[in-house]
Parts: structure tokens; sequence; C-alpha cells
């Protein structure tokens, strides 16, 4: 299967609640295999306000007979 994205963005709420997220969706998909993962996080404009996060993963879902 080809590699797959899966992308999570989370806008500076709670990471308790983003790690779930993620975690949640990695439990969901059995076959799974990471070949790359990303994370990026950008602050705009008023330095004390919540900074934005992005997670990427790059993934295909393994064949087991």
């Amino acid at each position: 299967m080809p590699v797959q994205v899966k992308i999570f963005h989370d806008s500076g709420g709670s990471m308790d609640q983003f790690q779930k997220t993620i975690n949640d969706w990695l439990a969901e998909l059995s076959n799974l295999k990471i070949h790359h993962i990303t994370q990026s996080q950008v602050r705009y404009g008023d330095l004390s306000g919540p900074m934005p996060i992005t997670i990427c993963i790059w993934y295909s879902e393994q064949k087991y007979e």
C-alpha cells in the first residue's frame, strides 16, 4: 500500500486532548507502519498567545496474511 499522510492541527488548546486525539487515531490502526513524523509550531502576532502546532504522520498499512 502506498504511503499516506495524516495531519493533526491544534490551535493552542489542551495538549492533553491533542495527545489523546493522536493516540486514539494510532490505536484504530492495528497494522500501522510509520515512515516519518514532522512537527511544526509557528507563533503569529501576539507573543503571549497560544502557539499552534501541526503534526504530520506519514504511514502505510501493512497487510498480514
